[in-house]
């Protein structure tokens, strides 16, 4: 939890029209940053948003306290906070008017540097009879050798048994489950869905409560940051009978409602797809109607790249 911190000093808090005065709290900042990616390494505030100008011509002098871990800089009302390791800085703002100081913005700044990430999932995280055009491939090429992206995905994986106690490729039990522990990620990608999908009258009952002990091994672990990704749809009459018609009305509202419950950040893969200006069908594999192609691999891996950078 961020805990909002503001120094002020002497009357400028108060309503002096002679100077800027205050309206707002900044709140700390707690990001994670990938190695050599500026956009994902730095953080922005508007400084318009937490002081009241009164119409009068307002200065800035920022500083950090450990520019080690992080560089200001402003220009307007636009600070710009730069993160280079990992850290904790002290980031103070004087706000000025006429020049003299009206009082004192503050706030913290920490910085955690993430470079294992694991995508667990099924066939579609596996990348089926294409590992070697996974969205998890696509993704190691955006983040380059700074970052770990490792491929965790079973061919037929799901979350549940799916109410057969022969099948033996829920998740949790499997050498690649295991794997990923052993992995030590911060962040853990998980899409699981489709397979369970393919049952759900056997799945239905356990899928929450399994899904839930799934996030907790991995936050047990020490992962910073588990993503829910909702089950992509599938194409009519693909390939493998997996009806779209189950994991739109089932198993995506689940995942939705879990994340939310669970405080855990959302990927939409799903509403991303069926999203997509001009129709998704060259996002699967042609006669598959399940499995992405190429251009399916990179635009997942766009999307949760775009997500990532955001931590």
């Amino acid at each position: 939890m961020t805990v909002a911190v503001l120094l002020c000093c002497g009357a400028a808090c108060g309503g002096n029209n002679g100077a800027a005065t205050r309206k707002g709290f900044i709140e700390d900042v707690d990001k994670g940053y990938f190695e050599g990616l500026p956009e994902a390494s730095c953080t922005t505030v508007d400084l318009s948003d937490y002081v009241e100008k009164n119409g009068l011509i307002v200065d800035y002098t920022v500083k950090s306290d450990l520019e080690e871990v992080a560089t200001v800089s402003v220009e307007g009302d636009i600070l710009t906070v730069q993160l280079h390791k990992e850290g904790s800085a002290q980031i103070t703002v004087d706000v000025q008017t006429g020049g003299k100081k009206d009082f004192d913005l503050s706030f913290s700044v920490t910085a955690r540097q993430y470079s294992r990430i694991a995508c667990v999932g099924d066939s579609l995280t596996y990348g089926h009879s294409w590992h070697n055009e996974s969205y998890p491939v696509y993704l190691q090429e955006r983040f380059g050798s700074g970052v770990m992206v490792e491929n965790f995905g079973v061919n037929g994986a799901a979350v549940t048994n799916r109410g057969d106690s022969s099948f033996r490729l829920k998740y949790d039990t499997l050498a690649e489950y295991r794997e990923s522990l052993a992995f030590s990620p911060e962040v853990v990608l998980i899409m699981l869905g489709s397979n369970d999908g393919y049952a759900w009258q056997g799945s239905e009952s356990s899928y929450l409560s399994e899904y839930e002990k799934l996030v907790k091994a991995y936050r047990d672990n020490g992962a910073e940051s588990v993503f829910v990704m909702t089950a992509p749809p599938t194409l009519a009459g693909n390939a493998f009978n997996i009806p779209d018609a189950v994991l739109e009305e089932s198993v995506y509202p689940l995942q939705c409602r879990f994340a939310r419950d669970a405080h855990l950040p959302l990927i939409d893969v799903r509403q991303a797809i069926q999203a997509k200006e001009g129709g998704y069908e060259s996002l699967y594999r042609p006669g598959d109607g399940v499995h992405f192609s190429v251009e399916g691999a990179n635009f997942v891996a766009s999307l949760v790249f775009n997500e990532l950078i955001k931590l």
